[in-house]
């Protein structure tokens, strides 16, 4: 018959937990905070929630992991762009007390991102959430901008500063909408000429690009990098665009006074 009463306990839940209090003991912020909170150490994923209910030991997680070279993908993955590394809690951890942990490992290759979350029975997503490690990097560097007390060239939807060589971008409290919009970018060169034959006639450079590609979401701050050309640039143009027309659009004139 039905048992009267089930629960479950894993020998690997206290070593997970163990990693988890090491982590906030440095006083260390998971990369992703929602009904588990997530933490990338190293080579692997730290997942954990408190309080846990037996259903949570039980819960279907997805991840999907997006390499920066997608030729390091196994050839039935290439086309989707990530692995998929989704696992059912209970095997890669279990419920400790009233907490329940699990621990994953990561590819050996190079990972720009990833994302993660649960889904329900019905295949739902119940929770979600992503971590870019290229966009924590921009991030330091904007810090640094940000200690300098540098103001950014561009104050609009997104604050845009010039940094050497690049262009950041970022915005403080950001939505999938911001994300999913699309960037325009065209860079006006000093001489023409530096450009691209098949430029020319624009008279600009043309590098739009997807947030998620350059960059991504830290916390609550959506932020990308892209690199400019060597030439001598006269000035730049850039803002988010729909099907409908540009949602923001601003300036910057790069040339020395």
């Amino acid at each position: 018959g039905d048992p009267i009463w089930d629960d479950t306990y894993s020998f690997k839940s206290p070593e997970i937990m163990d990693a988890v209090r090491d982590l906030q003991r440095q006083g260390r912020d998971p990369e992703i905070s929602s009904v588990f909170d997530v933490f990338a150490v190293k080579d692997r994923l730290l997942y954990r929630k408190r309080p846990c209910s037996s259903e949570d030991v039980y819960a279907q997680i997805f991840l999907h992991v997006f390499p920066v070279d997608a030729d390091d993908l196994p050839m039935g993955r290439r086309e989707s762009g990530f692995d998929d590394l989704g696992f059912v809690l209970w095997q890669n951890g279990g419920r400790f007390g009233d907490e329940c942990a699990a621990m994953v490992d990561l590819p050996s290759y190079e990972i720009a991102s990833f994302r993660t979350g649960q889904l329900t029975l019905e295949g739902n997503e119940l929770w979600s959430g992503a971590y870019s490690f290229a966009a924590a990097e921009i991030v330091e560097d904007l810090r640094r901008l940000q200690n300098q007390s540098r103001q950014p060239e561009i104050t609009s939807l997104f604050d845009v500063f010039v940094d050497s060589d690049s262009l950041i971008y970022v915005k403080g409290l950001c939505y999938r909408q911001d994300i999913d919009t699309r960037f325009f970018l065209h860079v006006i060169p000093a001489d023409v000429d530096d450009l691209p034959a098949d430029r020319r006639e624009s008279g600009f450079d043309n590098l739009d690009f997807n947030l998620s590609d350059r960059g991504g979401l830290v916390g609550d701050e959506c932020v990308a990098r892209i690199e400019l050309p060597e030439y001598e640039i006269a000035s730049i143009r850039t803002g988010q665009y729909t099907p409908e027309g540009s949602i923001w659009d601003a300036s910057i004139n790069m040339k020395q006074d």
